[in-house]
């Protein structure tokens, strides 16, 4: 019988699932065991162990679950949970539809990072990251300590020690429901997330420039943020495809797939010389050997698709699926309004309607406001990027659309089948009719498709 401390009763009480079988209370065993699971799965035999327990029982725990790669347990979590300022984050993480990032942080792909920068009041802390060479997810705090009011943040921007902008995609959140059950301690503390995601290709440096302002201040506040290239270094997987399919006689290649540990980019093409213009797919996704589904995330333009990583999955087999792809007639790309009359005179099919066209003398902008009905139960995607931001008038003079409040903005149904979109313009007598050229639309083509990965 062993006297086992507070935490490493607790891990014994909650009866960790290593694969299918419990830990065993006898600590002998428990090594023996895991050793030779480590020696059948090829696992990695250096941990690096970023924090020292007290137990040994717990520090062994945490090895074998990195060897074994099991998911993340509630025991486990709460070791993040107490490192001070992580707490939020990994609530954050284990209920994000990312199951790469979740996958990451089972992993112990999480670097600490702890640096802040402070001015009048208020403290900005970059509290740590999870980072591959193409994606970077940034944990960060934001304390007000000149009261209790939450402090949020404003258009962050990302460059290199130069100040070169880094080429990326950033979205970022702002505090959530998941803050408030820890308000009690935190009144005055705000947590959320910074997703950087690079262009394809590129390679974040070994130090990124975090800028941004917060709340209604002026003030812009910087943090360094050290990126241990260690970390993650030969952990990229690429995969040439080179493999073309034909869809109702339009012709797509699928490139190559690139496994990185927090997503993973699968690069298409689109013959020149098809009657349609393919805007992409809209049911792809990656499936594997047993039939789990890896779903899409997003997209850089029309060419590289985004999806959740298994890189920490380890499938054996990886399959590229789906059925159908956006496309329309080459002809029907113009959408012709007369925005005097009110009048619709060209667009791609009866999907497309025109609402309205408002503008009063003395207002800087019109608005426009278009209608769109999707037919198809796959199509869950918001076409407010429908119309190119470049538009002509009547006599060949060429204009841009600008962003009106809160930029440009759509509204739809529960189920997104009807959408309704609002485009801006500067007010002024415009040529009539106005030509827009079409990004994206809901029309498709049809072809069960299946590309091997690996």
């Amino acid at each position: 019988m062993h006297n086992y401390s507070g935490l490493e009763q607790e891990l014994v009480d909650a009866k960790i699932d290593l694969g299918n079988e419990l830990i065993s209370t006898d600590i002998d065993d428990y090594i023996r065991e895991g050793i030779r699971k480590g020696r059948e799965q090829r696992a990695r035999t250096k941990i690096r162990m970023r924090r020292r327990l007290g137990s040994s029982a717990a520090a062994l725990l945490l090895i074998l679950s990195c060897l074994l790669t099991v998911r993340i347990s509630p025991v486990f979590a709460s070791f993040m949970r107490d490192i001070p300022g992580m707490a939020t984050f990994v609530d954050l993480i284990q209920n994000s539809p990312d199951r790469g990032l979740q996958l990451a942080l089972d992993n112990d792909f999480v670097q600490q990072i702890g640096i802040a920068d402070e001015n009048g009041g208020i403290k900005f802390t970059v509290e740590g990251i999870i980072v591959d060479e193409a994606r970077a997810l940034i944990f960060y705090s934001i304390e007000n300590k000149n009261g209790d009011e939450l402090i949020t943040l404003s258009s962050p921007r990302v460059s290199d020690l130069s100040g070169k902008a880094l080429i990326a995609t950033i979205s970022w959140g702002n505090p959530n429901e998941l803050d408030i059950k820890y308000k009690k301690n935190e009144k005055n503390i705000s947590r959320g997330t910074i997703d950087v995601q690079l262009q394809d290709g590129l390679i974040l440096p070994d130090q990124i420039v975090l800028k941004s302002k917060l709340g209604y201040s002026d003030q812009e506040f910087k943090v360094n943020i050290p990126i241990d290239h260690a970390k993650f270094a030969g952990m990229t997987k690429e995969y040439i495809l080179n493999k073309t399919i034909e869809v109702e006689g339009q012709r797509v290649a699928f490139v190559k797939a690139t496994v990185n540990p927090l997503r993973v980019s699968v690069e298409l093409s689109y013959d020149e010389s098809n009657s349609k213009q393919v805007f992409g797919p809209i049911d792809l996704h990656l499936i594997d050997e047993k039939g789990e589904i890896w779903k899409y995330m997003g997209r850089s333009g029309q060419n590289i698709l985004y999806f959740e990583s298994n890189y920490f999955h380890y499938p054996k087999e990886l399959y590229l699926e789906g059925e159908y792809f956006r496309a329309l007639d080459q002809n029907k790309r113009d959408v012709i309004i007369d925005t005097q009359a009110g009048k619709l005179i060209k667009a791609p099919d009866a999907s497309l309607s025109l609402i309205a066209v408002d503008s009063a003398p003395g207002v800087r902008l019109q608005e426009m406001t278009l209608s769109l009905h999707l037919d198809h139960d796959k199509d869950d995607r918001g076409y407010n990027m429908m119309l190119d931001k470049r538009f002509t008038d009547a006599i060949g003079g060429v204009h841009y659309m600008v962003d009106g409040p809160g930029g440009r903005v759509w509204s739809s149904s529960g189920d997104l089948s009807i959408q309704e979109i609002y485009y801006f313009f500067n007010n002024k007598d415009y040529p009539q009719p106005l030509t827009f050229h079409v990004n994206e639309y809901p029309s498709y083509i049809q072809q069960t498709y299946k590309i091997k990965v690996k």
